[in-house]
Order: structure tokens, then sequence, then C-alpha cells
């Protein structure tokens, strides 16, 4: 008797817990923003520019190619 009492105690956590995933929001919720570590004109920067085309066909994600280049800028 103990036992089915410990069984349906561990069924009902478990099913309570699977229940709090459901009301998540899809991520990402903003555009996924790429880093690019040299300034603008560069190989790097039409690199990335090239992927950023590329990578909303398959994630259904905006992206957005931001350059910071080096020190101080």
């Amino acid at each position: 008797m103990a036992v089915s009492f410990a069984f349906r105690a561990v069924v009902s956590v478990c099913v309570l817990l699977m229940g709090t995933g459901i009301h998540a929001q899809t991520y990402p919720a903003k555009p996924i923003r790429f880093l690019v570590g040299f300034p603008p004109g560069g190989a790097n920067d039409i690199v990335a520019r090239q992927l950023a085309q590329k990578l909303p066909e398959s994630t259904g994600q905006s992206l957005v190619v931001e350059n910071r280049g080096g020190d101080k800028t």
C-alpha cells in the first residue's frame, strides 16, 4: 500500500513538471545579432553579410550584422 502511494506521488510530480514547458516563449524573440570584430568593408564583413542572407532561410529569424572594429571604436 505504501509503495503504491509513493509511486502515485512520483508520477504526479513528474506530470506536473512536464506541463511547465508548455507556456515557454519561442526562442529567439528578438533578431539575432551577428557581431563582426572588424570594421565594415573588409573580407570578414563580406562573409558575415553573405551568411546573414542565408541563415534566416534555415532559422526563420531575422539576422542583423553589427561591425565592431577593434580598439576604441
